[in-house]
């Protein structure tokens, strides 16, 4: 999974969790492979603390996607 911040919303994406990660430095994130946390560990593969500029992101992405 790589991180693309800016790629069209997924099926099951929500302003509280992404498929996949959403930050644009995976490497350097506090969360990553934290178990039931981060979309690189977790079975179902999504990001359940996303970063701090998810929501607006997610809002401008959603009206996009209209």
């Amino acid at each position: 999974m790589n991180s693309n911040r800016n790629r069209p919303l997924q099926e099951g994406e929500t302003e509280e969790r992404t498929l996949g990660c959403r930050y644009s430095r995976p490497e350097i994130c506090a969360r990553h492979s934290l178990p039931k946390v981060c979309a690189f560990v977790t079975r179902d593969g999504f990001c359940y603390v996303p970063p701090n500029s998810w929501s607006r992101l997610y809002k401008e992405l959603s009206e996009k996607a209209e």
